[in-house]
C-alpha cells in the first residue's frame, strides 16, 4: 500500500495490505476498487461474498453473501458501487461450470437483492454512481456487438439499445450520475 499526497506530490510506502499468512496476499486484486467517498475503504470479492476492507484498520466487513439467496454453487465478480456506498452490482456466476447467470444488485440499507437474469450471451453489468440505473452488457439475438440493457431500479423499467448502426450501444464505458461515457 502506498499513499500519495496531492499537495506535495509525494508517494510514501505504507506497507502490506495484509499479513503474510492472509490468503489475500496471493490474489491479483483484479476487480478490487477503492470507495469513491471513503478513502481507506477497499471493495473486494471473495467467492460468494462482497467485502469492505479498511486498509488502515485492517478490518473486514461482509456487505453481502449470495449463498443464502442464490445457493452454494455461486460466486460474484465484476463488482461496482454507487458513490454513496449503498448500492452494489455484481455478475453472478455458477462456480461449477463458470456460466454467467446474470446481474445482481444489492441495496445495502434495505438489505435487498434484485436479480436480472441474462437474456443473451452475458458480458457484465455496472451500477451508475447514483445507484439508480443499472447497465447490463450482452450479446442479444443475432446482433453482432454488445447490446445495452438499462434498468431503472426505482421503476423496474428496462430500455434496450441494440447494436444496430448508429443506435449508440456502448461497450467499454464508465458511468456517472445518470449518464454513461463509452465507445
Amino acid at each position: 500500500l502506498f499513499s500519495y499526497s496531492k499537495s506535495t506530490d509525494t508517494v510514501k510506502k505504507v506497507g502490506p495490505l495484509f499479513p503474510d499468512y492472509s490468503p489475500y496476499t496471493w490474489q491479483t486484486a483484479g476487480g478490487w476498487y477503492f470507495s469513491a467517498t471513503l478513502p481507506t475503504i477497499l471493495y473486494m470479492d471473495d467467492g460468494p461474498r462482497m467485502l469492505r476492507y479498511d486498509v488502515f484498520k485492517k478490518e473486514f466487513q461482509t456487505i453481502f453473501d449470495v449463498t443464502a439467496q442464490f445457493g452454494t454453487d455461486r460466486h460474484i465478480l465484476q463488482m461496482h458501487s454507487s458513490n454513496d456506498d449503498t448500492v452494489h452490482s455484481a455478475t453472478l456466476r455458477r462456480t461449477s461450470t463458470g456460466e454467467d447467470l446474470g446481474c445482481l444488485v444489492y441495496r445495502e440499507t434495505a438489505k435487498q437483492f434484485l436479480f436480472y437474469q441474462k437474456v443473451g450471451t452475458y458480458d457484465e453489468c455496472h451500477i451508475d454512481k447514483s445507484g439508480d440505473t443499472l447497465l447490463i452488457l450482452e450479446f442479444i439475438g443475432s446482433e453482432r456487438g454488445l447490446a445495452n440493457r438499462y434498468i431503472n431500479l426505482g421503476t423496474g423499467v428496462e430500455t434496450r439499445v441494440l447494436n444496430a448502426a448508429g443506435t449508440g450501444a456502448l461497450g467499454h464505458h464508465d458511468m456517472g450520475f445518470g449518464y454513461i461515457v463509452g465507445a
